[in-house]
This record gives structure tokens, sequence and C-alpha cells, in this order.
């Protein structure tokens, strides 16, 4: 994971709601605040997307369902795979809540790369999300974590070694 301070806040921003079965599908858009110097590396993008690749996880409910997927650079979204490895590592080292379980999530193998927004003035990097979960009877929360997957090339890292915290809302329709 990057060193603390290079990575200052994540925010999850609804932009839409809709049904989706007996859930919810929402649009939103996932931002980082990073410190200039790191927006101001020209691979700092490309990093995310190849070499270091990303993983994420998410708290929900044992008996939910979720899809997350992310806008592509060619315009569509492409969904991320649930891991076991991530999942296990996620529940091993966080722990889960009675009832609810992390699920670990990582790009296809494709690694098809997000499109971005860099605010430099902000100093955020943005990109779109759908997220669809079931079932989902009134709005809730759901805690996120994000890191690099590859702490070095061809080793997967660990949420141990740290991760990028934040929320994630599911509205009321």
């Amino acid at each position: 994971m990057a060193v603390r301070g290079e990575y200052r806040g994540y925010v999850f921003d609804v932009k839409n709601v809709h049904p989706w079965d007996d859930g919810r599908r929402v649009e939103g858009t996932a931002m980082y605040s990073v410190a200039q110097a790191v927006l101001a590396q020209a691979a700092f993008l490309d990093n995310w997307d190849d070499r270091n690749s990303y993983m994420v996880g998410l708290h929900i409910a044992t008996n939910q369902v979720v899809e997350v997927s992310y806008r592509g650079q060619a315009g569509g979204f492409f969904q991320l795979i649930e891991d076991s490895t991530v999942t296990a590592d996620l529940n091993a080292y966080l722990g889960a809540e009675p009832g609810k379980t992390w699920i670990g999530l990582v790009p296809p193998d494709a690694k098809p790369r997000r499109r971005f927004e860099v605010d430099s003035a902000s100093r955020t990097v943005g990109f779109d999300v759908e997220l669809k979960i079931k079932p989902v009877q009134v709005a809730q929360f759901i805690p996120f974590v994000g890191r690099h997957r590859f702490d070095t090339p061809g080793k997967q890292g660990s949420f141990a070694n740290g991760f990028m915290p934040g929320m994630w809302r599911v509205p009321k329709l």
C-alpha cells in the first residue's frame, strides 16, 4: 500500500438509484483525495490499473448478493469479480460482524482500465461506479476498503498492511 499521507480521503457520491429485483442499483462516483506529489507522477494512474492493480472489500449481510462495476476507458462498464483469497484476507484481518461478511473483489484478468476524472485543483481522482445489491429493504451503509492488489510484482498484498477506508450508501427508493 502507499505511504500514509499519499491517499488522504475517500468518498462515494451517489448520483442515482433504481430498483433491482428486491434490491437497488446505485450509480455513483468514487473519489480519492491524493497528495499533490502523487498526482504529479506520470505513472500514478497507470499503476493503479496495471502493475499494482487493486482490490476492494465490501462488508455486507451474509444473505446479500452484490455486483460492482466500473466505467472503463472504452465507455461501457466492466464488472469486478469475487476473489476468494481477497475475501479470506478481509474476513481474517478485519473480521465480520454477526450476520455479515466481507466480500473481496478484483478486476477481471483482462485488466480493463477505468476512466478516471482528475481534478488537479481539488487533488481528487474519481471514476464512475455501479453497485447492485439485494435484498435491500431500507437505506443501507456499506463499509468499503480498497488498496493496491500487488505490493510487489506478482506478490499479492494484504489488508493487514494498510488500506483506504470508506463508506458506500444505498439510498431508499
